[in-house]
């Protein structure tokens, strides 16, 4: 801890802060993780001592310009450096843990981190055809690959520096900090393209005394504009690797309607003798067509893995813990603009947790119904219903009888495409994982046997809407691509048909920030506070029930 942070709390209130924030790390927020709670961990202690010191810079300096430059760190930077002492002193005197002379510092390490846009020359070509013979010509343009709007979203934030600087007693502590934590780029600029052919269309035709002439001429323009892509990043949280859809025909016209259309006629006198001249009457007919024609390589995925090594690097060489990472998620947050930095901040501190085995979490244990003999329908719908508020977890199954004791537990999700991919969130099961482990207890089998909904979708037929039964399926679509989502029917409530079913966060709520088993109506209404579901397509499993006869529905 820094002398500045010394210098505002004395050496009791240092160890309360520490105790609240790791019983708060290794209790409820990174065991439970289903509330942001780290910016609030230490109550008033913390708010009043570091994020009220870390806040006050730019409370000075938004009443000193106007509150949407606190961004802008060009403005930034130049107000600090052009701070009187007498100034400064007012700054630090007013509680401020940033010292602004190290601004600049902090900034100029965060455009270090970003890449320059590179000017290089492309090729152009252009072809022209005129009455079948070619012409080929060639030159180059002057280009600028935007490198820099490319890496910004990876650089390393000067906030987030100014932060360690604040936690960390270290006079080196910005090189430490650039050594392990600048990101370093892979640009695939020299493999990925988008080629621009566009393309001209001029027609001229001219009858000269009934006598008619024409001419085609097609111009060809292509040319090869560089993509300022990434193939790779080691980014200051997490490694990212990208992926491209090579030679996409984005683009491809039709000729166009003519346009920039002339007609004319004149006449004009021919001399043929001495005195004697010939009348000729020319007309002349003209216009343009044109068309477009792009190919480019476009990006199809990003892979994210986690990269807790680097900001620890800088921790455990400065004899720091994972509680100070605490104190510095606090006051970051406390800074504009830092949403993402406190969320990577958080997460760190939550794979830290289950690396060191620090964090158990709360296992979820369901009062799963024993079904003797051969399953009625209400049979299958209790057994979904002790699943309710089981967490939604991107990519969880579990095809076997029973609970998973590792329900409950904080994870990383690993699975791909997902808004919570490489975040720790508590172990459960995805929409079409709940519904395969529901009917796995009762047939020993998954239905999803090609794995997800699409695989549901085809191990099933389909039915009407009036045809429900309890344990139908409910589907958002039945393709394989875009969005998809599944539910199980639990007959009538209020005579609305209702769906149990695991919904991401568009279903959370306060303890469950990714979603959870819940029950919804499907008429776009809310049932006890939950979201509405949207099934458009009804299927059924194939499989007989002891009773198909039986008419049942959820508690009301």
């Amino acid at each position: 801890m820094s002398k500045r942070l010394k210098n505002i709390a004395s050496e009791e209130t240092k160890q309360l802060i520490k105790n609240v924030i790791l019983k708060k790390i290794l209790g409820k927020l990174l065991a439970f993780l289903g509330v942001n709670a780290l910016p609030i961990i230490g109550g008033i202690i913390v708010v009043s001592l570091i994020i009220g010191g870390s806040s006050s810079i730019f409370t000075w300096f938004s009443n000193t310009f106007s509150s949407s430059l606190v961004s802008d760190i060009e403005k930034m930077q130049e107000w600090s450096k052009n701070l009187t002492d007498e100034e400064i002193e007012e700054i630090m005197a007013s509680g401020s843990t940033i010292n602004p002379r190290k601004i600049p510092d902090y900034i100029d390490s965060e455009k270090k981190s970003i890449e320059s846009n590179k000017k290089i020359k492309i090729e152009v070509k252009e072809t022209v055809i005129d009455d079948g013979d070619r012409d080929i010509d060639t030159w180059e343009e002057d280009y600028e690959l935007k490198l820099y709007n490319a890496s910004y979203p990876y650089r390393l934030q000067w906030k987030l520096i100014a932060g360690i600087d604040i936690i960390i007693d270290n006079d080196n502590i910005i090189n430490q900090v650039e050594d392990y934590m600048s990101p370093k780029y892979e640009w695939g600029y020299d493999s990925y393209s988008k080629d621009v052919t566009n393309s001209e269309y001029h027609y001229v035709k001219r009858v000269c005394d009934g006598d008619e002439d024409e001419t085609i001429t097609i111009t060809h323009t292509e040319k090869r504009y560089p993509l300022p892509y990434l193939k790779k990043v080691e980014g200051v949280f997490n490694d990212y690797t990208f992926s491209y859809d090579e030679d996409v025909v984005t683009k491809d016209e039709d000729w166009s309607e003519p346009y920039n259309v002339t007609s004319r006629t004149y006449r004009h006198r021919v001399k043929i003798g001495p005195g004697d001249y010939e009348t000729h009457t020319d007309t002349y007919y003209s216009y343009y067509r044109k068309k477009q024609k792009i190919v480019m390589d476009i990006a199809k995925s990003v892979e994210q893995e986690p990269r807790i090594d680097r900001i620890t690097g800088v921790f455990e060489e400065n004899k720091a813990t994972v509680v100070d990472i605490g104190l510095l998620s606090s006051v970051v947050n406390a800074m504009p603009d830092t949403q993402y930095l406190v969320e990577d901040l958080i997460n760190t501190i939550a794979i830290i947790g289950i690396e060191n085995g620090g964090i158990q979490g709360t296992p979820f244990n369901p009062n799963i119904p024993i079904i003797q003999g051969d399953w009625t329908r209400a049979d299958l719908l209790d057994t979904a219903m002790s699943l309710l508020d089981l967490y939604y977890f991107w990519g969880g199954k579990y095809p076997k009888k029973g609970a998973n004791p590792e329900w409950g537990k904080p994870k990383v999700v690993s699975a791909k495409a997902n808004w919570a991919t490489n975040k720790v969130l508590p172990y459960g099961m995805d929409c079409s994982g709940f519904v395969d482990w529901v009917y796995y207890q009762m047939l020993g089998t998954v239905l999803a046997k090609g794995g997800g909904t699409s695989s549901q979708v085809a191990n099933t037929y389909p039915i009407t809407e009036s045809e429900l039964k309890i344990g139908d399926l409910g589907f958002l679509n039945l393709g394989n691509k875009g969005y998809n989502h599944v539910g199980i029917y639990a007959g009538k409530v209020n005579g609305k048909n209702v769906f149990i079913h695991c919904g991401g966060r568009h279903f959370k709520d306060s303890t469950h920030r990714a979603g959870r088993v819940l029950i919804s109506y499907n008429d776009g209404t809310s049932y006890k506070g939950n979201k509405s579901t949207n099934f458009k397509y009804f299927r059924r499993v194939y499989v007989n029930f002891k009773d198909d006869n039986v008419v049942g529905s959820v508690n009301q």
